[in-house]
């Protein structure tokens, strides 16, 4: 099943509906999260490394309980926890977890326990965070932040709120973050990226009947994935493998022609066409080997203008997807070029950079095209498309997106760190890639993929879910060899083929 994103209402009534549904008392809950957090530590710490358990007064702090005294049975001898607050103030499961603390674990200076730790488990608030973070809590996280340890948070970094994304105060910056059934929305928009580290998801037995009915947005894991690839006949020829149109380019933009082309093949496509203004066909036949060209009528300055459609019609009839805008320019008669081909095509349309600008503050001209359409926008183009305000729509990506999708009657693929995908009826959360696809080309590579994808045959909301997802997932290959420092947009071209493979072989 794919993992669900949550905000804390709806978590509180997943745990609700397991203790009633599954008879599962929070204590249950709370101890398998806690052996579950504790295999994660086992999974990499080594015995003799100093693990520091910081818990506070509610839930998450008997998660951190439980996972102590797993970790001290388990033959960890370095562990040590403290609590901020006094038994009396812990939560009723807390309290049976503090009670089964073997009690040489618990120290009081906590200072020296993480200025010497080697892990710190944080297990402060969770979820569940009120208000700004002061006093002692506030301490604590200032020094673990300070502190050389691998930072691992239980649900929520401490100070990080599960809703908005936002730090109150003080939050932890943990190296890794163990979310518990759910991924929380928090933890994917606004500043939740920069504070959550590795997200990995945590089974502590939560039925995923209770889940799915409560939970909507949901997050693609790699075997849903894999069962999304096109599948090629052994007999097929090049034009029942996915013809694919890109209409990209103008002067000085050419390279994100080449890139989109390039990587709508790569998908797999059998046949990709580029076109461009007839007076950059050369800089095309120089930069592409595989790519077919069309040469199109061009405005004075060497732009699409509407002119160029009737050089397009016979060969889109020809095709089973067009990607158009990488590159475009912003000039009007390239504007009028878009608006035009919109109305005059039913192909299936990828839609990115100057042709999502082409509708700015206009969506429902969208909206009003045949095609099928999937807009691939990053946060700039989506607040001109929508008229909303780029930092909110950072603080809210996934209204954000969905609010895109109704007014422009496409799907939506909010580009950035964990990309939004959303239609009228679903709304997906992209888990793969890193900060190296902060990059020139990158977003190009990716309106070619999932260009491709649609080619070959896959709907335009699931072109959008695999193409993100490989998109991704290729750029994670790629810094595991070279570095998020160093990433371009053509390094994801030539691991797409281990992305896909990857997936294949799963």
């Amino acid at each position: 099943m794919p993992a669900y994103i949550v905000t804390k209402e709806q978590m509180v009534a997943i745990e609700e509906q397991s203790i009633k549904k599954q008879k599962h008392p929070i204590w249950e809950l709370m101890k398998a999260a806690g052996t579950k957090v504790a295999e994660q530590i086992m999974s990499f710490a080594k015995k003799e490394q100093k693990i520091t358990i910081l818990c506070g007064k509610g839930n998450n702090g008997g998660d951190g309980l439980v996972a102590a005294q797993v970790l001290k049975k388990s033959g960890y001898k370095n562990v040590t926890v403290y609590v901020t607050g006094i038994k009396d103030e812990l939560t009723d499961a807390s309290k049976k977890a503090y009670q089964e603390l073997t009690p040489d674990l618990l120290i009081t200076d906590y200072k020296q326990a993480i200025l010497k730790a080697d892990i710190i488990l944080d297990c402060l608030f969770g979820f569940s965070l009120k208000g700004e973070v002061k006093g002692v809590p506030k301490e604590i996280i200032d020094l673990v932040n300070n502190s050389l340890a691998y930072v691992v948070s239980v649900d929520m970094p401490s100070g990080l709120e599960a809703d908005s994304g936002k730090v109150y105060g003080s939050a932890v910056k943990a190296d890794e973050t163990l979310a518990l059934s759910c991924l929380k929305i928090g933890q994917i928009q606004a500043q939740g990226p920069n504070y959550c580290g590795l997200l990995s998801l945590i089974d502590i037995g939560i039925s995923s009947q209770i889940i799915e009915e409560i939970a909507k947005v949901k997050a693609l894991m790699p075997q849903e994935a894999a069962e999304l690839l096109p599948q090629k006949e052994t007999t097929v020829h090049k034009r029942a493998a996915g013809v694919a149109l890109v209409i990209a380019g103008s002067k000085g933009m050419m390279g994100a022609a080449a890139l989109t082309a390039q990587s709508a093949l790569r998908s797999g496509a059998g046949l990709v066409y580029l076109a461009v203004p007839q007076s950059l066909l050369i800089i095309a036949e120089q930069k592409l080997t595989e790519i077919v060209k069309i040469p199109v009528k061009e405005s004075d300055e060497a732009t699409f203008c509407p002119d160029s459609i009737g050089d397009l019609l016979d060969v889109v009839s020809q095709t089973q997807a067009v990607a158009v805008g990488p590159g475009l320019s912003e000039k009007k008669e390239a504007y009028d070029f878009v608006k035009q081909f919109l109305s005059k095509t039913e192909s299936s349309l990828v839609i990115d950079a100057s042709a999502i600008n082409a509708f700015k503050g206009k969506p429902e001209l969208i909206r009003k095209s045949r095609s099928q359409k999937i807009l691939t926008p990053h946060t700039g183009e989506l607040s001109r498309l929508i008229g909303m305000d780029a930092t909110e729509i950072q603080n809210n990506r996934i209204d954000a997106a969905k609010r895109a999708s109704d007014l422009s009657g496409s799907t939506v693929v909010l580009k950035g760190a964990y990309s939004v995908i959303a239609s009228n009826d679903e709304t997906w959360v992209n888990l793969t890639g890193n900060q190296g696809l902060a990059s020139a080309g990158t977003g190009d590579v990716l309106t070619g993929l999932i260009c491709g994808l649609i080619a070959q045959g896959l709907s335009g909301f699931n072109a959008a879910l695999l193409g993100t997802y490989l998109h991704g997932l290729a750029a994670d290959l790629a810094v595991g060899d070279l570095t998020p420092y160093c990433l371009i947009a053509s390094d994801l071209i030539a691991y797409l083929p281990q992305s896909i493979k990857y997936l294949e072989e799963l």
